[in-house]
């Protein structure tokens, strides 16, 4: 977690990353380890070419509740580099991948949180570099 985002509502977070195994994962309006939005780039063909849908979950009082999973047409392969933007906007959630819209969402369940990284047991994202704006 990025400390100095954590009593924050409203931000930006943009971050390089590589899926190395399954997916790359985040997460924003991070209230605790059990309250949270999380999205993740997750691989769901291995074949040529690679293809990837865009996942976003929210974790509730430790309960995690799917909301979406937007396939993605883009071209990858396993040495692609993701360019990941976020923009926390009150209730209103943009996600950008690539430099293009990938999704739109609001829910207003979760009003302040920080921003951090997200793998489950047999995924691992790589994340080269980060960018923070309020």
């Amino acid at each position: 977690m990025y400390r100095p985002s954590l009593k924050l509502s409203d931000y930006r977070v943009e971050f390089q990353g590589q899926i190395e195994s399954k997916s790359l994962g985040w997460v924003f309006r991070a209230a605790d380890p059990d309250n949270y939005y999380a999205m993740k780039l997750t691989l769901v063909s291995s074949g040529f070419p690679q293809k990837v849908a865009l996942v976003k979950s929210m974790i509730l009082h430790g309960r995690e509740t799917e909301l979406g999973r937007i396939p993605l047409t883009l071209p990858v392969t396993s040495d692609t580099v993701f360019n990941v933007r976020v923009d926390v906007r009150g209730p209103h959630f943009n996600t950008f991948i690539q430099g293009q819209a990938a999704d739109t969402w609001t829910n207003d369940q979760l009003k302040t949180g920080g921003v951090g990284f997200l793998n489950e047991r047999s995924e691992r994202g790589k994340i080269k570099s980060v960018r923070f704006h309020i």
